[in-house]
């Protein structure tokens, strides 16, 4: 995208808040990922997955594991953002969360994973992709979390499955700190999912130093 791959664009952001260390988990189209890799100037770890089935998305994580610190970003690996993350992290901390799920208010909620809170925006429940008649919120998981390894690490025998389908259900029922904090208005999150949202994020990284100067301003809060 505008000469940089989306994992590139990825990484970028991380960087600009000290996250210097980065671990992929790559299955479809995984020699392009390690392609990547080895020409990176960026500290990046390949994960491998073999076979014709993924491990899920917590299969990935808790195949990762080795590698990451106690607290760590999260993020889909086909999405873009200029997410302030010291805002998120402070959340976090605040909160003495186990798990801080990023939210994004969207107009058609039952295309993702639904997501509820109570006043002190502590998540009460997540439904994927719920019936478009009984939806009661329109935040849903951006694709971006600050977690803490244990929360991964008390579940690791359970092997491999989806973070949200799966994992979340069992950690909410089990009473885990899981907290959501919504963009505010000048952040965006873009699933590269369509051509249409490709098009818009490329707009986005020609618009000169516009992702740059809100991430140098993010640095100074």
């Amino acid at each position: 995208m505008v000469g940089t791959p989306v994992l590139g664009r990825i990484i970028e952001w991380l960087d600009s808040y000290g996250i210097k260390n980065h671990v992929c988990n790559a299955h479809w189209k995984k020699e392009l990922i390690k392609n990547f890799a080895d020409k990176t100037k960026h500290e990046l770890i390949v994960i491998e997955e073999y076979g014709e089935n993924s491990y899920g998305t917590c299969g990935g994580v808790m195949n990762a594991l080795p590698y990451l610190e106690d607290k760590f970003v999260l993020i889909y690996g086909d999405i873009v953002t200029n997410c302030n993350l010291n805002r998120v992290f402070n959340f976090h901390n605040e909160k003495n969360a186990d798990c801080t799920i990023v939210t994004n208010r969207v107009e058609d909620p039952w295309n993702c994973g639904v997501v509820y809170s109570n006043s002190d925006a502590r998540v009460t429940k997540i439904e994927e992709k719920p019936d478009k008649e009984t939806i009661e919120s329109d935040l849903v998981n951006s694709g971006i979390l600050v977690v803490n390894k244990s929360f991964f690490e008390k579940y690791k025998h359970y092997g491999f499955f989806d973070i949200f389908h799966d994992l979340m259900p069992i950690a909410l029922k089990d009473e885990l700190k899981i907290f959501q904090i919504p963009l505010n208005k000048e952040e965006f999150v873009i699933d590269m999912g369509t051509f249409k949202n490709y098009e818009k994020a490329k707009g986005i990284y020609m618009e000169k130093g516009r992702c740059h100067d809100y991430q140098q301003d993010a640095n100074e809060d």
